[in-house]
């Protein structure tokens, strides 16, 4: 199973809510 850690889970969560917004 891939470990997902905080640092990576925010950097995609913030590319995510850059995408919406644009």
């Amino acid at each position: 199973m891939l470990y997902i850690s905080p640092q990576m889970l925010q950097s995609v969560w913030c590319t995510a809510m850059c995408v919406v917004k644009v």
